[in-house]
């Protein structure tokens, strides 16, 4: 066993090893989607750096650890902390990726840029460490001796050590990714003239004047000119969208939140767009202003290499924006552009001015007669629920949403006693369950 409290790193024979020891490149040992990840990222994992030392001291072709902790930049701390342990290195680890670097660290900072030659993908994280450098002798440490890292990714960096990570790293980046940063400023992001994709997510947000914070910001210099991937979750404004989605060189976009013209937004925003955005094929949009599903009909006829859309589900709320996206769905897939279309419900709780307030459901009366008639005139006897779901463009999962809504909450008050119990406590005088 490795003793933890000893900084004991065992090792191993060499004979003693599988020949895979010295082949193997990509260890998963965790399963996790990207997002997951970052919300665990600061848990502890019970995955000890005594332990995710020994692999590497063993495996010395191993690129990537996939492991939603910090073990791993804590196991190259440890084996740099004690030279002895890892001859058979080299002092050399080939790691190209590593997840959770805590930039207050010094001596973990020296230690991953002096061992990690390799590296071409960091998280950075910032925790509370004793005597945690200042974020000048961070911007000192990546510039003097750290590898050309060209991913980098930044969960929960408070402003002055995002700044001096952005000064020395920036110009060298094609991937950025903010999670859960607050008041970035754009203007830091024009050294940033090689990136290629950008990611804002989890409740990020933008650092706006407190003087006209909706007048369009021009920045002196080309604003990230090579980018082609934007995914965002948060609200750009109005004062700084212009610079992210008015790019010719985007080919996919993922916007919770996207503004096109002003808050008065018209068909002839969009249609005025579309010259920037001939190289897109993948645009996956979940609140917007001003977009109809006849406008969406012309503005697939101008995007000619798209291949992949996404709209606001709320769109679907009326019955005649039904009615025509049924039939753009039927020459999306019968047609030559072979266009999947499909509508998202906004998961986020962002509230932006600028876009459409969904009003309610309405029912045809073409869906209320065909609700009273036999099971037969659905043709659920030959095709399925899943079947009928997709004719109607995904529309019927909004119903999902509420019964799901339903069942919740009888989940939460699993017993008759506590239903009476929130109703006697919720009582105004009216039948609540009723108008609910």
């Amino acid at each position: 066993m490795v003793e933890e409290e000893k900084n004991v790193i065992l090792e191993i024979l060499t004979e003693y090893l599988s020949p895979f020891c010295f082949t193997l490149q990509h260890l998963q040992l965790e399963d996790l989607e990207e997002k997951k990840k970052f919300r665990k990222g600061c848990e502890f994992s019970g995955l000890y750096p005594a332990s995710v030392a020994f692999l590497l001291r063993h495996m010395p072709n191993l690129r990537r650890i996939d492991h939603s902790s910090s073990s791993v930049s804590s196991a190259i701390k440890l084996l740099h902390q004690h030279p002895s342990a890892n001859e058979t290195l080299g002092s050399i680890i080939s790691l190209t990726s590593i997840d959770f670097v805590n930039i207050r660290d010094e001596i973990l900072m020296k230690a991953v840029g002096r061992m990690c030659p390799h590296l071409k993908e960091v998280t950075f994280s910032e925790l509370l460490h004793t005597d945690a450098i200042s974020p000048d002798q961070l911007f000192s440490i990546l510039t003097t001796e750290w590898p050309k890292v060209e991913r980098v990714t930044l969960i929960k960096v408070s402003t002055n050590y995002r700044k001096a990570i952005l000064r020395a790293l920036g110009a060298q980046l094609s991937q950025l990714t903010f999670v859960s940063c607050e008041l970035i400023d754009v203007a830091d992001l024009i050294s940033c003239a090689e990136l290629e994709v950008l990611r804002i997510f989890f409740s990020s947000t933008l650092l706006l004047p407190s003087e006209n914070p909706e007048e369009k910001y021009f920045p002196p210099e080309a604003f990230l000119p090579k980018l082609n991937r934007l995914e965002s979750d948060i609200c750009l404004s109005s004062r700084y969208s212009h610079l992210f989605e008015e790019k010719s060189t985007l080919t996919y976009l993922d916007l919770e939140c996207c503004h096109v013209g002003t808050k008065a937004s018209t068909i002839s925003n969009w249609n005025e767009i579309t010259k920037n955005w001939q190289r897109i094929h993948t645009l996956h949009i979940r609140q917007c202003t001003g977009l109809t599903m006849a406008g969406t009909k012309t503005l697939t006829l101008q995007l000619t290499k798209l291949k992949e859309l996404s709209l606001p589900s709320g769109m679907l709320n009326y019955k005649d924006e039904r009615e025509i996206s049924y039939n753009l769905m039927n020459r999306f897939n019968k047609g030559p552009l072979k266009i999947c279309l499909k509508f998202e419900r906004s998961q986020s709780s962002l509230i932006c001015p600028y876009q459409d307030q969904n009003g309610p459901y309405e029912t045809s009366d073409e869906e209320l007669s065909s609700g009273d008639s036999d099971e037969s005139s659905h043709g659920f006897g030959t095709r399925n629920d899943l079947d009928a779901r997709e004719d109607y463009g995904g529309w019927m999962d909004e119903i999902d949403v509420f019964n799901e809504d339903v069942e919740d909450f009888f989940e939460e008050y699993d017993d008759d006693e506590d239903v009476e119990d929130f109703f006697e406590e919720n009582d105004d005088g009216e039948d609540d369950f009723l108008y609910w």
